[in-house]
């Protein structure tokens, strides 16, 4: 949703889960099964071959760290927001500079991104409320990480209500 704000010519979901392909497809980007599909052949083909602008990684692994500095073009940006605090992860650093690359890592800075988020969520141009799958009360906090933990029940993201 934050990357259509920007109008990119497209937007490509990469993930292995189908109900989560499903929801980013709904939401406007052309989805991409991993486990069905070789990655970085779907992304070449949807880029002319160039790879993509920007590769956001979202899940943590040094598998999709690594497969991000694969997709992304040269001088594009590798932006990785999954937690990854392995401390003997090998950078690819010959790939980045080859590259020319931009590399982000890091916790978000809440009190800089949260006011222009608000805003936007105010204006109704974000709509955060579409990726929550299941709303339970705070006491049953357990039962939401298990159903995100273990993908269960379409499960996105859980609102916890005190």
């Amino acid at each position: 949703m934050c990357c259509q704000l920007f109008s990119p010519s497209s937007i490509l979901a990469i993930d292995r889960v189908a109900y989560r392909l499903e929801r980013a497809q709904a939401l406007g980007a052309m989805p991409v099964d991993a486990s069905r599909n070789d990655v970085a052949t779907a992304v070449f083909e949807a880029t002319e071959g160039r790879g993509a602008d920007a590769v956001i990684e979202a899940v943590g692994s040094r598998e999709t760290v690594r497969l991000a500095f694969d997709l992304v073009r040269t001088g594009g940006v590798v932006s990785v927001v999954g937690v990854l605090i392995d401390q003997d992860f090998a950078f690819p650093m010959g790939t980045a500079f080859m590259k020319d690359l931009t590399f982000r890592i890091g916790l978000v800075n809440v009190q800089q991104y949260v006011p222009p988020l608000l805003a936007l969520v105010r204006s109704k141009r974000l709509d955060p409320s579409q990726l929550i799958s299941h709303r339970l009360a705070l006491a049953e906090g357990a039962k939401g990480y298990s159903l995100f933990a273990e993908r269960r029940d379409g499960c996105l993201k859980v609102a916890l209500s005190p």
